[in-house]
């Protein structure tokens, strides 16, 4: 029953495109933590550093997912801040953690100016629950940056 209407959740309410994950591949995790950022190129490596103090093995089975979000109307220097960001993110090497993140940064991936953090947050939920191990009961996890 749970798989059914999974399915029809990602059929018929889901946002899952035009965005996509950059990252790990892996889709077995029995949680995933989402992080909505918007120019957080200072915090996010902290947050993220906050979470490997975890156990390594609830890490290991634990997708982090940061929706690197703007909308079309931002400063440009929150615009350089989420640039900053994702080359931050593409260029880490090296943790515990299992990291994918979304550009919904570029001018086709922006957010509409009447929307903000809470759909950057289902865009990462909406997305995580394809990698996610549904034989277990998964956790879903919100952050803040």
């Amino acid at each position: 029953m749970r798989a059914r209407k999974r399915e029809k959740y990602l059929r018929t309410r889901a946002i899952l495109t035009p965005w996509q994950f950059e990252g790990c591949q892996r889709s077995d995790f029995s949680a995933a933590i989402v992080i909505p950022a918007l120019a957080e190129f200072e915090n996010l490596p902290r947050t993220l550093e906050s979470l490997i103090q975890n156990s390594v093995k609830l890490l290991a089975r634990t997708l982090v997912v940061v929706v690197v979000n703007q909308r079309v109307s931002s400063s440009a220097a929150e615009k350089a801040d989420n640039a900053k960001t994702l080359d931050w993110l593409r260029n880490r090497s090296g943790s515990y953690l299992n990291v994918v993140w979304v550009d919904a940064c570029r001018s086709e991936r922006e957010l509409n100016d009447n929307e903000g953090v809470g759909l950057a947050r289902k865009i990462g939920f909406d997305l995580a629950l394809t990698r996610l191990d549904w034989d277990c009961d998964p956790l879903l996890i919100s952050l803040d940056a």
